[in-house]
């Protein structure tokens, strides 16, 4: 069976298994829905991207104003779409991705699937995901972590470490798959994700190779935040701190994604919630959403910050009439942003040059799926799109 892994992300390695650590955890007194603000409305615009029609993408990050870079999944091969200051335009990873354990007969054919994008510089940046390995007759035989660099010379595949069989699932040739990545700087990068059937993975990047790190079992990962400080957030079916050179596991309901501006200051999404949990370098706590407690299927997926008083959220508001949603917090409190209008458009992920230049990702889903990009670029007649 195919390992299935989150568009946010999955993965992480091995070690005796750390000891649960309890954390307090408050919470903000929900307040009153906020209307969106007026002058947001038009701050907002949907931008036309033919670069890779019939796709969904997944993550974006810029190096600057003029420099994005965003990845997903629709066809076999992995999506990749980059922002150079005027429009969006399609890039692609030549060769074959590495298979390992498993070569690719004649009559098989393969998918790879992006995840998640970071960049160290414009010339040092990473995307993870998992590459699928279908037989003759379409059947999904090998699901295994997919990692691609860009440098000076463009993007190229990277092999990923080989999961022994001596790791806790028992299982030869698992299926897996990377999540997210983060980087501290170019020689000192992590990856995580999830393999079968529901275990922890992560890779490091030492600025030669990649190597698990062994946490034991724990659970699928789905977003991950390094500061320069040098210690990491990785969430998902469980909540992992590293400091210290070790990983602990942190006693907290599941978040999906993270962000962290400042070392003491991370944000995080919560599965199927409009509520943001944050961390002060003591505790994690939540905040009031203006669409907390209104239902109707309304979720956040990712969160940005240009800086810690200035944070974007990205998700989606509704079922079967779906819109994208955007929330926007200003220090104190998060308010409603009134969204472009994306019929049937789920947002999920977000990335900030700066304050006036920031770039929300996703999908028109259906079926006439299509990739979704809204951004502020130009709202101070800056930049157009």
């Amino acid at each position: 069976m195919a390992l299935v892994v989150a568009s946010t992300a999955l993965l992480i390695a091995h070690m005796d298994k750390p000891e649960r650590t309890a954390t307090s955890v408050s919470r903000a007194s929900p307040a009153a829905p906020s209307p969106p603000t007026a002058e947001a409305s038009t701050a907002w615009s949907v931008v036309s991207d033919q670069a890779y029609p019939k796709t969904a993408l997944a993550a974006v990050t810029c190096v600057d104003a003029t420099d994005c870079w965003a990845v997903g999944s629709g066809t076999p091969y992995a999506v990749i779409e980059h922002f150079s200051g005027y429009q969006w335009g399609a890039y692609a990873i030549p060769g074959t991705p590495p298979l390992l354990n498993c070569p690719l007969a004649t009559d098989a054919s393969w998918s790879a699937t992006l995840n998640a994008v970071t960049c160290v510089s414009a010339t040092d940046c990473w995307a993870v995901g998992q590459t699928t390995v279908f037989t003759a007759g379409g059947v999904p035989a090998s699901q295994q972590p997919l990692i691609a660099d860009w440098s000076s010379s463009g993007w190229s595949f990277v092999p990923s470490p080989t999961i022994p069989a001596t790791y806790p699932w028992n299982s030869v040739d698992p299926d897996a798959g990377l999540s997210a990545v983060s980087c501290i700087g170019a020689a000192d990068c992590w990856a995580v994700g999830a393999v079968e059937p529901s275990g922890s993975l992560i890779e490091h990047w030492d600025g030669i190779a990649w190597s698990l790190i062994d946490v034991g079992p724990q659970g699928a990962l789905t977003g991950l935040a390094c500061t320069p400080a040098g210690d990491c957030w990785a969430v998902g079916a469980v909540t992992l701190h590293y400091a210290d050179s070790t990983w602990t596991e942190v006693s907290i309901p599941t978040l999906t994604s993270i962000v962290c501006p400042g070392a003491d200051d991370c944000w995080a999404t919560q599965l199927n919630s409009v509520e943001p949990a944050h961390w002060d370098g003591t505790t994690w706590g939540y905040f009031a959403s203006p669409l907390w407690g209104q239902g109707g299927g309304a979720a956040i997926n990712a969160i940005a910050c240009p800086a810690v008083t200035d944070c974007w959220a990205v998700g989606m508001e509704g079922f079967g009439t779906a819109n994208s949603l955007l929330e926007h917090f200003d220090g104190s409190t998060w308010t409603e942003v009134s969204a472009p209008a994306a019929p049937n458009g789920v947002l999920r992920a977000i990335a900030c040059a700066d304050a006036d230049e920031c770039w929300a990702i996703g999908a028109y889903l259906g079926f006439d799926l299509a990739p979704l990009i809204e951004t502020n670029v130009g709202a101070d007649g800056s930049v157009t799109p």
